[in-house]
């Protein structure tokens, strides 16, 4: 996945640790 003007691998990456945290709580 590629993103113009942007981190899309930042942006994965924040994501599944906010899932991670999301499915530990």
């Amino acid at each position: 996945m590629t993103m113009v003007g942007g981190h899309p691998k930042l942006l994965q990456l924040a994501l599944y640790h906010l899932a991670c945290k999301n499915l530990s709580l």
